[in-house]
């Protein structure tokens, strides 16, 4: 593919806008709180930092450090794949990816609440070359069973393993024979129908149909797709099959294979309506709101340590899926991408402002910034 121009920005600009937004949160990650200080002796900081490294720490530390950097090693190969010079390139972004390891490491110093340490850029690097390594073998599956561009089919894959996630999180298996029948116990000896829940697997499920339509076999992908999730359930640690579960995936289903007959065009808005009308209603239940607002988290992600984190975790899956299947959809239905995005994030940040009057939420800007995420990624599909 030859570097024309798209809009007013080189194609290499627009494939590189996941590489960007990538180190922008690993740089996010890396520096929270954000709260600097000189340290006392900056020459003997910096000493520090550069004295012959213990490259071993703790299983936790090296583990976060490789998983850090993986993301990168990934965005790497999307800005790369199919590109005019992609080697040069891979080369150029690999090198810019350890000097800003090597940079984030060098601002921890100023600040008190992290511990630089150069064996982290070790680390890093690991992670990077496994992201690299992952990356390109999605694409060689994914080759083999996308219809239209392979860029397209990856990013819906990255939309589809955050429902997953949203679903199945934390993904922890167990072969206990006493966890399995309780797991069951919701469907079969103690029924119980829950709307919300309904609702939210049914809408969910037939998203899932704007994710595989360009795959080789579309519908056997959603049964498929669909059956794993049910199957796993009494497997995972934390997860149970209940019938309101059952049903909304079975109807979501039956939803979603009308949507591939019927063709994105043509189910496109109702599919939007159905799935902004359910988000806004869970957004907003139990609809018990207070004379006076609360407060607003205006710091992306600092209201994910609150509470379970396990639970934020599968709720930010969740909002990830929504606003990248709709991102996704946009373009199915051959929208302007940053208008609708704009759109999206709008509403998005209305209803976070109005879960301020409401108790049992919290108000939190980190969803209204998924959309700035999926247009970057849909840029560098072109």
């Amino acid at each position: 593919m030859n570097d024309k121009k798209a809009g007013s920005l080189p194609v290499g600009a627009i494939s590189a806008g996941p590489l960007l937004l990538v180190a922008a949160l690993i740089a996010y990650g890396s520096l929270y709180p954000f709260r600097f200080a000189m340290p006392r002796s900056l020459e003997l900081a910096l000493q520090e930092l550069f004295a012959y490294p213990q490259l071993w720490t703790s299983l936790s530390d090296v583990a976060g450090n490789v998983l850090l950097f993986v993301p990168m090693g990934v965005a790497i190969v999307i800005a790369t794949q199919g590109r005019s010079y992609a080697r040069g390139r891979r080369i150029f972004y690999i090198v810019a990816t350890l000097a800003l390891a090597l940079l984030l490491q060098v601002v921890q110093v100023f600040v008190p609440a992290r511990s630089a340490a150069l064996a982290d850029v070790l680390w890093n690097a690991v992670g990077t070359v496994i992201g690299l390594i992952a990356g390109k073998a999605v694409y060689a599956v994914l080759r083999r069973w996308a219809v239209g561009s392979d860029r397209m089919v990856a990013l819906s894959a990255l939309v589809l393993a955050f429902w997953l996630g949203w679903r199945l999180w934390p993904f922890v298996p167990t072969i206990d024979w006493q966890h399995f029948k309780d797991a069951l116990k919701p469907l079969l000896l103690h029924p119980q129908f829950n709307v919300w829940s309904f609702v939210s697997m049914a809408v969910s499920v037939m998203l899932l149909a704007v994710l595989v339509v360009s795959l080789r076999f579309p519908r056997s992908v959603l049964i498929g797709v669909t059956i794993f999730a049910l199957a796993a359930r009494p497997f995972l640690v934390g997860q149970t099959l209940s019938v309101s579960v059952l049903a909304g995936s079975l109807v979501g289903l039956t939803l979603g294979l009308a949507v591939l007959r019927a063709g994105m065009v043509r189910a496109g808005p109702l599919m939007i309506f159905l799935a902004m009308l359910w988000f806004t209603a869970d957004a907003l239940r139990p609809f018990e709101f207070a004379d006076t607002p609360g407060k607003m988290h205006w710091i992306p992600f600092a209201a994910m340590l609150d509470g379970s984190m396990d639970n934020n975790l599968a709720a930010l899956c969740g909002a990830a899926f929504l606003t990248g299947a709709l991102a996704i959809m946009g373009r199915r239905m051959h929208l302007r991408g940053g208008g609708w995005m704009i759109v999206v994030t709008v509403w998005l940040l209305f209803l976070e402002i109005a879960q301020m009057w409401l108790p049992a939420r919290t108000a939190d800007v980190t969803v209204a910034l998924f959309p700035v995420g999926w247009w970057l990624a849909l840029r560098s599909t072109k």
